[in-house]
């Protein structure tokens, strides 16, 4: 008995490197523009960094504001990945996160991808490394969660 081999005939246009920073800076500036609305303590975080008071941020990231400093833009990637597989900044670039088949993610994905995205990033940013080398353009996040950047058509 032989095992069948199924080659991918999928013919995806992969989001390039400046495509992704871009999609990325956008989200951020959302992101940090949101937190600077809803949150007074976010200023205090600007602040401390701007004047090189980094002896503080320890205690700054025990506050609530500290937390939600990192719980915020988690789930802005979960719900816009879960709900529709891209932010409003890949919306701009015209990418979207899909799997293998070109279809949208799940939340289960999107939850785990957007772990994986932190790892990515926590690691030095050594994860993003593989986006520029990699032929599919994956980073370790979309190696972890078989998922793809791809042009959205």
């Amino acid at each position: 008995m032989t095992a069948e081999i199924r080659v991918s005939t999928n013919n995806f246009q992969y989001a390039k490197w400046y495509k992704r920073v871009g999609a990325l800076v956008v989200d951020m500036l959302i992101v940090n523009l949101i937190l600077l609305l809803i949150l007074p303590g976010s200023v205090r975080l600007f602040y401390l960094l701007s004047a090189g008071n980094f002896a503080e941020l320890p205690g700054y990231f025990m506050t609530l504001d500290g937390i939600m400093f990192w719980v915020f833009p988690m789930l802005y990637l979960i719900v816009m990945q879960g709900l529709i597989s891209r932010t409003f900044g890949m919306m701009l670039m015209k990418t979207k996160v899909a799997d293998a088949n070109g279809k949208s993610i799940s939340w289960f994905v999107a939850i785990f991808r957007t772990f994986a995205y932190m790892l990515s990033g926590i690691i030095l940013g050594l994860g993003f490394l593989p986006i520029l080398f990699t032929p599919k353009k994956q980073g370790l996040h979309d190696k972890l969660t078989k998922t793809f950047v791809i042009m959205k058509k």
